[in-house]
């Protein structure tokens, strides 16, 4: 039951916290016991970055 309100929660910020008409992208691994869930923004082709600009990850 902790993992079902720990997903809901990472998935309701995801939500909250995106901006209105983009998209967010799930992605998951599991191998062997381990699980891996990756929420991030999606990235549309016109909002890559231009060469040499700055990023930053969180």
């Amino acid at each position: 039951m902790r993992i079902k309100q720990i997903l809901y929660n990472l998935l309701s910020n995801a939500i909250k916290f995106t901006g209105e008409g983009k998209r967010i992208s799930i992605d998951t691994c599991a191998v062997d016991s381990d699980v891996t869930i990756l929420v991030q923004e999606a990235v549309l082709p016109s909002h890559y970055p231009a060469p040499g600009a700055s990023t930053e990850v969180i």
